[in-house]
This record gives structure tokens, C-alpha cells and sequence, in this order.
């Protein structure tokens, strides 16, 4: 897989994080049935360092989708660990999300653990068939499928997937509107709920 259009991103992600995914997802059979990289999370250790990253790329030509806010908007109904700060920006033809904590040892900040760097916390991938790429990464990458089970919102289908060996985190994402950036605040809470349950029992 190439992942050549996230090379803009350099300086800001160091290329050797990039090269980490693509030394893992180099198989041309994977490669046909991904569109292209529908987006890449990027976590930061605080919301100041979140909104220098949000600055960094309005710099470089990022567009925004959404500005820096705490999601959820309504949060009694959501886990206080999966609060967090966050933003989007259309980047070429991939969007970017940052992401800080919210709170104190919720799962941004574990995931930080204290790294003042700006770290991928996964990369997802538009694909072409939903089912059967879920299938090819676990069985020709050793991708280890979070929680397939679960059932995904509407027009926008996801779900994680993780590399134990390399300690890769991917989302895989089905579209019905392939140019559509839209994210799904049920979707959200499914995928934080599938990562806290692996953490919790590996």
C-alpha cells in the first residue's frame, strides 16, 4: 500500500511513523480493494499542543471541517474515557482528525502516556468492499479484528483493527458517499468502546 499522499504531512508526522503502516500493508491484493486513505488520527498530549497542530496545518492548506471543540457536544451519555478534544481538516483528498485528552487517564491520554510528539493513533482506509477487506488484513496481514460484530450506522461503515506484532492500529471504512468527510457520533462510540475492551483484557 502507498501512502505516498501522507508524506505532506512530514515534518509534522515523522515519515518513519508513515513507513511503519506502509512496511505492514504492502500487499497488492490489499491494494485493490482500497480506495485511498479516508483519514489519519493524530493524537496530541494536551489541548494547547492540539490547537499549534490545528494551526500547522490551516498553515500548509488544510481545510477545515471542524475547528477545535470537545466532542461530545452532549456528553451524559457518552463514557467520560472517550471524551476528547478535537478537530478535522480536508487535506488533499484525505481529511485529518487531531485529537487530546479530555480528561485525566481517559483513553487519549493512556494512549499519549505522556510523548510531547504528535502520534499517529491510526490510520483508516476508504475500501471498495467492507466484508472482504476485514477478511484480507486479518488473514493476510495478521490484523486482529476488534469487534466485527457490532453493528455501524447508516451510509458509513467501521470498525479497528489492530496489529499485536507491530502495535498498528487501522480502521477500516465503507462509504456509500465516497467523497463524503462525515463521521458518526454512534460510530465514534462503537470504536472507542471495541479499543477499551481489547486494552482491557490483553
Amino acid at each position: 500500500m502507498n501512502l505516498s499522499s501522507l508524506k505532506v504531512l512530514n515534518p509534522i508526522v515523522s515519515l518513519d511513523e508513515l513507513k511503519k503502516y506502509e512496511d505492514v500493508i504492502g500487499d497488492e491484493d490489499i491494494d485493490s480493494l482500497i480506495l485511498k486513505v479516508d483519514h489519519i488520527s493524530l493524537g496530541t498530549k494536551s489541548i494547547n499542543l492540539l490547537r499549534k497542530l490545528y494551526s500547522d496545518f490551516l498553515y500548509i492548506g488544510g481545510s477545515v471541517l471542524e475547528d477545535v471543540h470537545r466532542w461530545p457536544a452532549e456528553q451524559k451519555d457518552t463514557p467520560i474515557e472517550f471524551h476528547k478534544n478535537m478537530f478535522s481538516l480536508e487535506l488533499n483528498d484525505f481529511f485529518v482528525v487531531g485529537v487530546s485528552p479530555g480528561s485525566k487517564n481517559d483513553q487519549i491520554d493512556k494512549f499519549m502516556n505522556g510523548e510531547e510528539t504528535t502520534k499517529i493513533h491510526h490510520i483508516a482506509f476508504l475500501v471498495r468492499n467492507f466484508n472482504l477487506a476485514i477478511e484480507m488484513f486479518k488473514d493476510q496481514l495478521d490484523f486482529r479484528c476488534l469487534d466485527c460484530a457490532k453493528p455501524n450506522q447508516g451510509d458509513i461503515r467501521q470498525v479497528f483493527l489492530i496489529h499485536e506484532n507491530r502495535n498498528i492500529l487501522v480502521e477500516i471504512v465503507w462509504r456509500s458517499d465516497v467523497n463524503s468527510k462525515n463521521l458518526i457520533h454512534k460510530n465514534i462510540v462503537t470504536l472507542s468502546s471495541s479499543l477499551e475492551a481489547y486494552k482491557n483484557v490483553s
